[in-house]
């Protein structure tokens, strides 16, 4: 018996190799002999002998399922680097940030204060101390500014912060002036202008006597003054249009030595 199937299965060896090679086929047909086994191939669709049956094998097989995926390979080498791209539009403004803490107070190296007498009567070209009057020493402590004489002040080299206060000065003019009073007060320094005025303004209004036109301008400000040599004469002198002019409430100045 084991025999006779190694027989049938030479033959069928056999036959599929005699088998024709049509590219277009996608069967193979063949006829089994009943009796002795044989097999031989036949045409795509011919018919067996009586004592024969037909048997048909497909070419090509169903396909498989596909196979895991296989693990990734490893990463290639970088790239050469491109070339630079043009320069981009410059970008909006952003919003300011906020505000810095507040510094450490400052050090002084020495203040000190001076006044004038109230009604003062001032003279064109003179000092703001007064026709008659002269400055009165106030506070101070550390590096004391002292008087040149009654209406000037001496300095020593450094930096000075210069704080004038003239609550009002009265102007007087002639019944018809109308516009506008001013008053100038500029600083001097070894008697002569260092370049530095502060003027201030009012309009002319009626005054109490019919005969009178009146300004009162307040005035005040804050100035550095640098002073580069040792005994250094400063003064403020006043400059006017008015027929007559005075300090209401005095005035107040306030010389503090930085550095």
């Amino acid at each position: 018996m084991t025999r006779g199937l190694g027989i049938v299965g030479a033959v069928f060896v056999v036959a599929l190799a005699l088998a024709p090679k049509n590219a277009d086929a996608q069967q193979i047909s063949a006829c089994v002999n009943n009796s002795s086994g044989t097999i031989h191939v036949v045409a795509p669709n011919a018919a067996c002998q009586s004592n024969e049956i037909l048997l048909v094998w497909n070419i090509a097989g169903a396909q498989g399922v596909p196979g895991p995926t296989g693990p990734a390979g490893p990463a290639g080498p970088a790239g050469p680097a491109g070339p630079a791209g043009p320069a981009g539009a410059a970008g909006s403004a952003g919003p300011a940030g906020p505000a810095g803490p507040q510094g450490a107070p400052g050090t002084a190296l020495g203040a000190s204060e001076f006044s004038c007498a109230p009604l003062a009567a001032l003279a064109s070209g003179g000092s703001l101390a007064g026709i008659s009057g002269f400055f009165h020493t106030g506070v101070q402590f550390g590096s004391v500014i002292g008087f040149a004489n009654g209406t000037t002040f001496m300095l020593q080299t450094g930096n000075y912060l210069v704080q004038l206060s003239v609550p009002a000065v009265f102007l007087e003019f002639p019944a018809t002036t109308t516009g506008t009073g001013s008053i100038s007060i500029g600083v001097e320094v070894n008697g002569n202008s260092s370049g530095r005025t502060i003027t201030g303004t009012g309009p002319i209004s009626s005054g109490v006597f019919p005969s009178e036109g009146v300004v009162y301008v307040p005035m005040n400000v804050n100035e550095l003054l640098q002073i580069s040599g040792p005994n250094t004469v400063v003064g403020f002198t006043v400059s006017f249009s008015a027929t007559a002019a005075s300090l209401t409430d005095g005035c107040r100045i306030i010389f503090t030595r930085l550095q």
